[in-house]
């Protein structure tokens, strides 16, 4: 089986997760309109404003502590600056939209990273993470104790 070659990747905040939270908080805005266009009570309106600028805040908040690193496949394993020496036991590929990309890394201690990676067209460093992503996605995952158990011996 081929694998990726090596790919080191610096992870920054993504311009395209900022776009993402943007449109959530337009589309919760337009909807907070209408419902203070309604005939509803004056109560109703203030919690709708109160829970959308809330909302808007804790999602910028959000995207202003995601992480940034550098994200490296040495070809065998990913490692990633923020586990600091543990390594990366097993990536999650969430959302792909080509030029965006959520990733959930899993440290061997337990810790969680997602990362929001964003490329730019032509970037060859780009393409190689991409591809080395997707091929360390697509193969098998180690199967539980409960998947090797017979159909029936199953709770």
């Amino acid at each position: 089986m081929h694998r990726p070659p090596a790919v080191s990747y610096t992870v920054g905040r993504s311009s395209g997760h900022l776009v993402l939270v943007a449109v959530l908080v337009c589309a919760a805005f337009a909807a907070t309109v209408l419902l203070a266009q309604s005939a509803t009570s004056p109560l109703t309106k203030w919690v709708a404003l109160s829970i959308l600028t809330l909302s808007a805040l804790l999602a910028l908040a959000g995207w202003w502590r995601t992480c940034t690193g550098v994200l490296r496949w040495d070809g065998e394993a990913w490692l990633w600056t923020g586990f600091d020496d543990v390594a990366v036991h097993h990536s999650a590929l969430v959302l792909d939209f080509q030029q965006l990309m959520l990733l959930k890394l899993y440290s061997e201690d337990g810790a969680v990273a997602w990362l929001w990676l964003q490329g730019a067209n032509g970037n060859r460093q780009w393409l190689a993470l991409r591809r080395a992503i997707v091929a360390a996605n697509h193969r098998t995952p180690p199967q539980s104790h409960d998947s090797l158990a017979p159909e029936g011996d199953r709770l």
